[in-house]
């Protein structure tokens, strides 16, 4: 049996132990469209019927599949976005500033790592459009992933009422997209390296949705609440400073 198909089967067994356990902790309700994010993924995997990774039937599948899995994973960081920003009171002020900020980061970090591969003159059609969905995949990973860690960082900063599922859920969104991300830097930039690039990527994928389905607990809804603790003289206390905190 091809060891990539068993790395898919892995990883597709991974993602329904995620699933499972989002329901059973009823955390689903937070973040519906990453449990749909993980249905697309585990149907994702069967375009093995289609054929080996080498075969055409499976490319197909591949490049009809993966721009409805990019659209699902910007909506599922979107979606992180307003459970964090619904922990805020008056937030809604800065909140929409505050999003073009992350993003403009996002996609200025992002393009440090360079535009290799843009020239592909005498390539045929089905070359072109495939190396550039790999492309998208590299930079779509890259921005989300920077989007993510601001968000983890702003998430442990500001975390009074900010429940740990939501702190951990940045996080893990950080370093899963972090491996797509180098993965397919990569791939682009180093030639015979596919299927190594395919089982690292896989095994991390796989790594990510088990932690999720362990680190994600009832007990990590409740929010953070910081302010039952002692007061302390701090530079937050000053009320200049205080206006420009979100809570």
């Amino acid at each position: 049996m091809d060891v990539r198909l068993v790395l898919t089967m892995t990883c597709s067994a991974a993602e329904l132990f995620a699933l499972e356990r989002l329901i059973a902790t009823k955390i689903y309700r937070s973040y519906p469209w990453f449990v749909v994010y993980l249905v697309a993924g585990f149907l994702q995997s069967f375009a093995w019927l289609a054929g080996s990774p080498d075969s055409a039937g499976y490319l197909k599948a591949y490049r009809l599949t993966t721009p409805f899995i990019m659209a699902l994973q910007a909506v599922v960081v979107l979606e992180l976005w307003r459970v964090l920003m619904s922990c805020y009171r008056g937030i809604h002020r800065i909140s929409h500033a505050l999003g073009l900020i992350i993003l403009a980061l996002a996609v200025l970090l992002s393009s440090l790592s360079g535009f290799d591969g843009l020239v592909m003159r005498g390539q045929p059609l089905s070359r072109i459009s495939y190396h550039w969905l790999m492309w998208s995949v590299r930079y779509n990973g890259s921005i989300l992933c920077i989007a993510c860690v601001l968000l983890a960082l702003w998430a442990s900063i500001f975390d009074h009422g900010v429940p740990r599922n939501t702190i951990r859920h940045a996080q893990l969104l950080s370093g899963y997209f972090a491996s797509i991300a180098v993965g397919y830097l990569v791939l682009n930039l180093v030639r015979g390296v596919a299927d190594q690039v395919g089982i690292a990527t896989t095994l991390l994928a796989a790594a990510f949705y088990v932690a999720w389905g362990v680190l994600m607990t009832r007990q990590g809804q409740i929010p953070i609440e910081r302010l039952l603790l002692p007061p302390r003289k701090t530079l937050a206390s000053l009320p200049w400073l205080r206006r420009l905190t979100p809570y």
